[in-house]
């Protein structure tokens, strides 16, 4: 198995520690388009910002806003232009409302090509469905292995550098798997639960049918920040961190956000309003969702290693070479076997 998966480990491992920080790196890559001057002055109201990316592009209608945490972040806005279907993205700088950048194909941003070879290795559903198994196959190798080397917990943390290549390849290969198999299953089985299903979904139902986008489909008399405001006041501590836009005629606004509880995903709780009145329709409440929906909400801050600061995101960020460095030393061992030692003549 280890043989099989291992050049897609190695990828999907390195592009993983990538993406615990995506947002450094479209920052890094292009910081006149994702970073701006923090300031002790407030955000602009959302009207605001609303009104003038309305006025910047005429002939695009808004499909939704993501908020980031970090104060010099931007903005990130999609928008669809007029008679085509396909979602680009703006930044916005929400201290002056300025468009910095777009609107552009977020695939080709710094983060989003790695996200893309991350999840799809460039391949659409295939891609998606191989890169599913291969998550699969991470989590059967953490098992096997931690059923092999079982009694190697007594002594996991040796390595023997002055043995043979062999030798001090296999303490090297043991000691990673078992000190960080808890971690390969965690990353293993998110990873194939977000892409196989999705992937079998695409196969026999395909990707459905674009809509076009041909006008506004929500009333310009909503205030969206009459809106925020209920959801805080409904949800105390509410933190919003995305807004849908219906994209046809009936569809309704959502605004999606968090609580801060730390091992809960930035998108858990969810506010329903009428995109014509702005009448409140439904609020989810993650806290109140069915036992496996509030599990499965806590895979994503697990997968990124969002849920404890810095440090935990630096120590996911090295975990997430492990499958790579295990797929190397895996595949070093199985050659010095097969190969090191030549029969005699």
């Amino acid at each position: 198995m280890g043989l099989i998966a291992g050049i897609g480990l190695l990828i999907i491992g390195l592009t993983g520690s990538l993406l615990v920080f995506p947002g450094e790196l479209d920052a890094v890559s292009e910081p006149s388009l994702f970073r701006v001057q923090a300031t002790s002055s407030p955000r602009l109201a959302l009207d605001t910002l609303l009104a003038g990316v309305a006025k910047a592009l005429p002939d695009y209608e808004l499909s939704s806003w993501l908020f980031d945490s970090d104060p010099a972040a931007v903005d990130r806005v999609f928008v669809v232009q007029h008679g085509h279907h396909e979602r680009l993205l703006v930044t916005v700088n929400p201290y002056t409302g300025a468009i910095l950048g777009g609107p552009l194909d977020a695939r080709r941003t710094l983060a989003g090509r790695v996200m893309e070879l991350h999840y799809t290795f460039f391949a659409g559903r295939v891609g998606m469905l191989v890169a599913g198994l291969f998550a699969a196959l991470l989590c059967l190798l953490g098992l096997s292995g931690f059923w092999i080397y079982q009694d190697f917990w007594s002594n996991f943390i040796r390595l023997r550098w002055r043995a043979s290549r062999q030798i001090f390849l296999s303490d090297l290969h043991k000691t990673v798997g078992i000190a960080t198999v808890v971690f390969q299953l965690i990353l293993g089985f998110t990873g194939a639960y977000w892409n196989i299903p999705s992937a079998i979904r695409q196969f026999r139902f395909g990707s459905g049918q674009p809509v076009e986008i041909t006008g506004r489909h929500w009333s310009r008399t909503i205030s969206m920040d009459a809106l925020l405001d209920r959801c805080q006041h409904d949800l105390p501590g509410f933190q919003p961190t995305f807004i849908g836009f219906p994209a046809v005629a009936g569809a309704d606004l959502q605004i999606l956000g968090h609580t801060g509880s730390s091992f809960r995903s930035d998108y858990n709780n969810t506010v329903t309003f009428d995109s014509q009145s702005g009448v409140r329709k439904g609020v989810r409440e993650i806290a109140k969702a069915r036992l496996w929906d509030q599990l499965t909400d806590t895979f994503r801050p697990l997968h990124y290693g969002t849920f404890g600061g810095l440090f935990v995101k630096i120590v996911w960020c090295v975990g997430g070479l492990t499958p790579g460095l295990l797929a190397i030393t895996g595949f070093l061992m199985w050659r010095q076997r097969r190969f090191g030692r030549q029969p005699n003549n």
